[in-house]
């Protein structure tokens, strides 16, 4: 129930917060940000931590989507029809996955001139379950 995502701006957003899965979540998140002054050099830079429910996780955790998230890693920085013709999909379908991992602060999208170019958001994605 509780939902902390680093944003693109440096910003934390936390909701769901007064439920007991929420303070389990933001006591975890909390255990996480000391351990990170504790040992930086241990922790990654950029982190998302998303909680989801079953129905949540389903709708923005697909194969196609996790697909499209292992061709960033491996090949960072392509534009959009680059990433459709490498992943064989068409253009509009990933366009649609993008928009969704990009408002959960999975994906970044930067338009250079008439395309966008991609690139993950995070270093590591924390899927809390609720």
């Amino acid at each position: 129930m509780a939902k902390a995502t680093r944003k693109a701006e440096g910003k934390t957003s936390l909701k769901g917060k007064g439920t007991a899965a929420g303070r389990a979540d933001l006591e975890f998140f909390g255990r996480l940000v000391q351990e990170a002054f504790r040992d930086p050099e241990g922790m990654p830079d950029r982190l998302t931590v998303l909680s989801l429910s079953d129905e949540e996780r389903a709708w923005l955790i697909t194969p196609k989507r996790l697909e499209l998230l292992q061709v960033l890693r491996d090949h960072p920085g392509p534009t959009v029809s680059e990433l459709a013709r490498r992943l064989g999909r068409r253009l509009d379908t990933v366009s649609r996955d993008l928009r969704a991992l990009a408002r959960h602060g999975i994906v970044e999208l930067r338009r250079e001139g008439r395309t966008k170019r991609v690139r993950l958001a995070t270093d590591l994605i924390l899927l809390l379950m609720k």
